[in-house]
């Protein structure tokens, strides 16, 4: 198709190219998301091109065709196109395609970091989560497990103030919150923005309505009512009941009636466990990790990893005290085994409740959890590299700053994982 001078002004207004030899051009950010998803969802059914099904879509907002630079009021035009685009995508709600548009910005100023990773689970979704690096910890900003009786959220409190003053010492001494945020609570407040299509969101609020926590139900509630008032014309955003049942199962593990608290691990095993899986380029990385170092390795999503068990059952990171002194280490290591003596109480008030999850919010960074992986070589080649030393980050670098997750991938150099990788990829 020749596009017309006045249709090339059309184009250009809204995509990156009117020449009708360039096959790949961009939405601007003057056409708006619907109009975006209606032009994709037509596209699988149409003949005609993207630039041509939405210059049909232009000129049918007229009686008859007007020139684009005659035309005063653009609004009310792009108006008229999302109504049709919204009535659309109403009418073909169950067809998931339509459902990867429009995507939608959510901004959360407070949530914690236990949030943070339910919400990140979720794969196809884009995440920036405001850094626990750079700013310093306030007791006063952490939740609380609800409904645990006042004396133990007292003694929670009191220990915050235990935790502020041990955090405190280790900044004060070597001057890296990535050090001390260790003893940061699960339950710290944080801030997150996401961007995600309408089908990531329906599978991100299916799995925070499914999660046993108040803060996950609420932010579930807050996220769809925000997505509907953003486009308020849109009633294909649909949560529906299968789709939470679907996640309960996950988050079993929570509620372990015969866990014994009595025999909780103090000292722990971290090294990697690793075996092939059916293709000689597929391994599963499993071992005990720091919750902290968790929390940054989960942001690697490309991969599959368990869902996040942030308990204080299986010990704390003991690492740490390669790079503070025995004083130090010594409070640092009060800090863990008292938060770990608070948990056993809290967990003997909610296991028989609906919100199990809560007792996670007592646990802190230093605690461990176990964590696996399932990847290839390349997946595990670029985490394994950026997490161990990269030139350009101080946070990485194992000789400046201490990251248990870094130690945790360099332990991999010595097993048979990277001997077999590296005899795979031996050049022919």
């Amino acid at each position: 198709m020749i596009f017309s001078k006045s249709e090339k002004e059309i184009l250009d207004y809204f995509f990156t190219s009117s020449n009708e030899n360039d096959t790949v051009y961009a939405a601007k950010q003057t056409l708006p998301q619907e109009i975006v998803g209606y032009i994709i969802g037509r596209a699988s059914r149409a003949k005609e091109t993207f630039r041509e099904i939405f210059l049909k879509l232009w000129l049918e907002s007229f009686d008859i065709p007007v020139n684009f630079t005659i035309v005063d009021n653009k609004s009310k035009i792009l108006d008229k196109i999302s109504d049709k685009a919204f009535k659309f995508l109403n009418e073909y709600k169950l067809h998931n395609s339509l459902r990867d548009v429009p995507h939608v910005a959510i901004f959360c100023d407070e949530l914690s970091i236990l949030q943070t990773k339910v919400w990140e689970h979720e794969v196809v979704a884009e995440y920036q989560e405001k850094s626990t690096r750079y700013r310093p910890f306030v007791a006063s900003n952490v939740y609380m497990p609800n409904d645990i009786s006042s004396g133990l959220e007292k003694r929670i409190k009191e220990g915050h103030e235990l935790l502020i003053n041990s955090y405190n010492s280790i900044f004060e001494a070597t001057g890296k919150r990535d050090l001390a945020r260790y003893l940061l609570p699960v339950g710290s407040k944080t801030a997150m923005a996401c961007m995600a299509s309408i089908r990531s969101w329906e599978r991100i609020v299916a799995r925070m309505l499914a999660y046993p926590t108040n803060e996950s139900y609420k932010l579930a509630d807050d996220i769809t009512k925000s997505i509907r008032k953003a486009f308020g014309k849109l009633d294909s955003f649909i949560v529906e009941d299968s789709l939470v049942l679907k996640y309960v199962n996950e988050f079993a593990f929570l509620k372990e009636d015969c866990l014994d608290l009595s025999c909780m691990i103090n000292d722990v095993d971290q090294e990697s466990i690793v075996r092939k899986i059916d293709s000689a380029n597929v391994y599963k990385i499993d071992g005990l990790i720091d919750i902290g170092a968790h929390r940054d390795l989960q942001r690697h999503r490309s991969i599959i990893q368990n869902f996040p068990d942030y308990r204080p059952i299986y010990g704390y990171d003991k690492l740490i005290s390669e790079y503070i002194d025995n004083d130090l280490y010594t409070e640092y290591s009060n800090c863990m085994k008292h938060f770990a003596e608070i948990f056993k109480d809290v967990y003997k008030e909610l296991c028989d409740k609906n919100n199990c999850g809560e007792m996670q919010y007592v646990s802190l960074l230093g605690h461990m959890t176990r964590f696996w992986y399932v990847t290839d070589y390349e997946r595990w080649k670029y985490v394994h590299d950026l997490r161990t030393g990269h030139p350009c980050q101080q946070s990485t670098n194992s000789k400046t700053v201490h990251f248990s997750y870094s130690t945790w991938c360099k332990k991999t150099d010595n097993n048979i994982f990277i001997k077999n990788l590296e005899k795979i990829h031996e050049p022919t």
